[in-house]
């Protein structure tokens, strides 16, 4: 039997004989926030965002709008031409 390992050896996690290493950030334990300090820090998250204008969000909807309403008539078109050939077939099928 042929054994297989990775062209880099010592690669972690590559071979079963070199399972991965496991990173010391990842035992440090969450700190518990209290909710004024959470409710202050959402604030000055929130103070650093950078808002829209009000014009860029009417045409950013305008957009979605118009799209909307032209898919919904693509689709509606396509599902009338499809449904139109599947009647004509089976009445052709049918001999009506």
């Amino acid at each position: 039997m042929v054994e297989h390992r990775s062209p880099k050896p010592g690669a972690a996690g590559s071979s079963p004989a070199t399972p991965a290493k496991r990173n010391e950030n990842m035992n440090i334990e969450k700190k518990k926030t209290s909710p004024a300090l959470f409710v202050r820090q959402v604030r000055q998250e929130l103070q650093k965002v950078t808002w829209p204008q009000r014009r860029d969000t009417f045409i950013s909807s305008a957009i979605v709008i118009l799209l909307i309403i032209l898919f919904s008539l693509f689709f509606l078109l396509t599902d009338q031409i499809w449904s139109f050939s599947i009647r004509k077939i089976i009445e052709i099928g049918s001999g009506f």
